[in-house]
């Protein structure tokens, strides 16, 4: 990501843009970046991509399409009622909702939102 990373070292090492540093400071997230044009990093995501199309995509195909606000709320819905059933892919005894729900016990506060931007005129 161009606006997170001012220059990609060997591996996984960046030199972080300094502002997209601040906003992982303030949001309390350390960056993870993969390796360049390491294939097998990359499949999970776009695997669960394609599943993820396959799961909402006829609704998202249609000519002319809803409003994007109808269209979002129609995908968030559909998101929780897929977590409802989907096994974790780490405790396939428990569902996304389970864990999901056991997570928000233990979730900060979002604190206020971070002006990470520079204005230029």
């Amino acid at each position: 990501m161009k606006t997170a990373v001012d220059k990609v070292q060997r591996g996984k090492a960046r030199t972080i843009n300094a502002r997209f540093l601040a906003r992982c400071g303030h949001y309390l997230f350390e960056p993870d970046f993969c390796n360049v044009a390491s294939r097998r990093e990359k499949g999970v995501v776009e695997k669960m991509c394609k599943i993820g199309g396959d799961r909402f995509g006829p609704k998202l195909q249609i000519a002319g399409g809803p409003p994007f606000a109808e269209l979002n709320d129609w995908l968030a819905q559909r998101c929780k009622q897929s977590w409802e059933t989907m096994a974790h892919p780490q405790w396939a005894a428990m569902t996304i909702a389970d864990v999901l729900q056991d997570e928000r016990m233990h979730l900060l506060p979002v604190p206020k939102a971070l002006d990470a931007y520079e204005c230029e005129r």
